[in-house]
């Protein structure tokens, strides 16, 4: 009879993300159990002798918490699991390893082969990729898990290699990584959500913005981004009372790439001089005076100058002002996700790549990279109060 009672609360002391591991490595653990178990019933004894005999379980101690293992027993007594071995109750590092090696690149089968030679235990092909199946699962829950306030919101994509399969072959194409991430109400920067798109629009950025909306981000103050076609109109719709900046340096570094070389510098350092003045009115004063030096040669400079959110970082305490008129914030993470990818071709699927972004996202919030915002130490409690923040 099968007495054994799978439900087993949230581990006490555990934090969420942790929690989940331990849930994924439960039940990847159990599945592979299981396979085992009937591959033993199909090759070794007859359906007549209904030699299944329930379960007991036994309790492993993992990385990230205890689990419980649900071991299938036959009425005979020949079962012998190989899975994670017979009466170990400790699997150190097998979960977090194989997710490392596999983030690395590394197929189910070398994984299986590496982990044997390094140990000395038999570590199936099965349970890693059991393991692996239950991570996708836990990966996708990062895109839809509660969310912290934000009142300030950086929102950018980048262009990362993934592996798509066709009748003729397979071959690696970009996809767009549009990555969304938030600034606490504790100053602190954390990734928010990430989504994957052939195409980056404004369209396809409402959507994920009414994603951050449900999840309970809140009304941030100003959303952070770059040049993209009707992204304004898109953050006004998802969120009415939200102000928009665009990037500056992405501006700057538009209008030098169309000039001369020899005039680049020139544009970049005269531009920088523009939004590093102590006020609104001085900035836009420094503005016109760009604009009569180099609009008459380049006349395009007029379109990116006369964009609305120029200038919407002024609204907010001097201290914060660097950090709020460039994406450069979001633009690390990037840096991160393609130092990881440097080592290997690209991603194997979508999923592999959900995967692998997620567990980038998952270490970059736990990281020194997680740190607050440049100037959040010299605020004010009256500027803290003034953006709704708090230390």
């Amino acid at each position: 009879m099968d007495d054994f009672n799978a439900t087993k609360p949230i581990g006490e002391g555990l934090s969420p993300a942790i929690e989940l591991m331990r849930r994924a490595t439960e039940e990847a653990v159990n599945e592979a159990m299981e396979d085992q178990f009937l591959s033993f019933l199909e090759d070794c004894l007859s359906d007549a002798e209904t030699p299944r005999n329930g379960y007991y379980a036994r309790k492993v101690l993992t990385t990230v918490g205890e689990i419980t293992v649900r071991v299938p027993r036959d009425r005979l007594g020949l079962f012998r699991e190989r899975v994670i071995g017979r009466y170990r109750r400790r699997i150190d590092g097998l979960d977090w390893e194989i997710g490392r090696l596999y983030s690395q690149g590394m197929s189910a089968s070398d994984i299986s082969q590496y982990l044997s030679a390094k140990s000395g235990v038999e570590v199936s092909e099965k349970l890693v990729l059991a393991i692996v199946r239950g991570s996708y699962g836990e990966a996708e829950k990062f895109n839809s898990r509660a969310l912290p306030r934000c009142p300030f919101v950086y929102l950018d994509g980048t262009w990362l290699p993934v592996r798509r399969r066709y009748e003729g072959g397979d071959r690696y194409e970009k996809e767009c990584v549009m990555v969304a991430l938030g600034v606490t109400e504790s100053g602190r920067k954390e990734v928010l959500g990430f989504w994957m798109v052939p195409e980056e629009s404004s369209a396809a950025w409402e959507k994920c913005l009414r994603s951050l909306r449900e999840r309970g981000v809140g009304d941030p103050l100003l959303f952070v981004t770059d040049g993209l076609q009707g992204m304004p109109e898109a953050i006004r719709r998802a969120f009415p009372d939200s102000r928009h900046q665009r990037c500056l340096v992405h501006v700057g570094r538009n209008m030098s790439s169309g000039a001369r070389k020899k005039d680049r510098q020139g544009i970049l350092d005269d531009f920088k001089e523009v939004y590093s003045a102590e006020s609104e009115a001085e900035a836009r004063a420094r503005l016109g005076l760009f604009v009569a030096k180099w609009a008459k040669t380049y006349p395009s400079f007029r379109r990116y100058l006369s964009e609305p959110g120029l200038f919407s970082f002024y609204r907010f305490p001097r201290p914060i002002r660097k950090a709020l008129y460039t994406s450069n914030a979001v633009e690390a993470f990037h840096a991160c996700l393609k130092r990881k990818l440097r080592s290997r071709l690209g991603m194997h699927s979508i999923r592999n790549g959900y995967y692998l972004i997620s567990v980038e996202a998952e270490r970059y919030n736990r990281s020194r990279h997680c740190k607050a915002i440049a100037g959040f130490d010299e605020l004010s409690d009256e500027e803290l109060k003034q953006v709704g923040m708090s230390r």
